[in-house]
């Protein structure tokens, strides 16, 4: 995203050399932000499949050494070079998509869910910090379909990992989920959403969670 680093003003010297259409938008208001926010990790469950359902082919990559992305599930390095760059962070893959499922549902972190780079470490490495009251929503990923009802999953746990606390999964003032006690272990949450309607993640304590690995396997 535009302002997270230098990464924007890199994909478009290349898109003028290859001509190629990119999932990646250089506006920052772009009405796709909080879906793309919400596959930041290759090896979370809806990443791939979504990305297949929307066409996309082929993937760049950035600051991961060749013999890990080796290893990912789903993957298959076309091109890599290792050199020196504040913004590739030293590494740069051309990868393509596999064959496999494809989604056309998307798990969407929607509000207070702010940017935490210590935990957002690289493109297969990336925790979402998650504050009180914080929303999300099962999506389409492409508006044509008709609304239906969706199984949502995802691991979350305490920010503070001395923390122990109960979470409740909310739709308006209605608990739909839990109390779940979580700690500073991750715990594997699983339940169904009908497409759009929002749920809230409230916690006893009002301090912070971590999500990661979103979507069913």
């Amino acid at each position: 995203k535009v302002g997270e680093s230098e990464a924007p003003s890199h994909y478009l010297t290349v898109q003028k050399i290859h001509g190629k259409k990119l999932l990646n938008s250089t506006l920052p208001s772009s009405p796709q932000e909080r879906l793309r926010y919400s596959i930041k990790d290759l090896t979370d469950p809806q990443t791939l499949p979504i990305l297949r359902y929307l066409g996309v082919d082929a993937i760049e990559i950035h600051g991961i050494p060749k013999e890990v992305l080796d290893t990912i599930p789903g993957i298959t390095v076309l091109r890599y070079d290792h050199y020196k760059s504040p913004i590739t962070g030293g590494h740069i893959a051309i990868a393509k998509i596999n064959d496999g499922p494809s989604q056309d549902h998307v798990l969407v972190l929607e509000k207070k869910f702010p940017l935490n780079g210590t935990i957002m470490k690289s493109a297969i490495e990336v925790e979402f910090e998650t504050e009180q009251d914080a929303t999300m929503a099962v999506r389409d990923v492409i508006k044509d379909s008709k609304d239906s009802v969706q199984k949502i999953c995802f691991e979350v746990k305490t920010a503070d990992p001395v923390d122990v606390d109960e979470l409740a999964i909310k739709k308006g003032s209605e608990t739909i989920v839990g109390p779940i006690r979580i700690d500073g272990s991750y715990s594997y949450v699983e339940f169904t959403l009908p497409e759009d309607q929002t749920v809230t993640l409230h916690n006893k304590s009002g301090h912070n969670m971590r999500i990661n690995s979103l979507g069913c396997r």
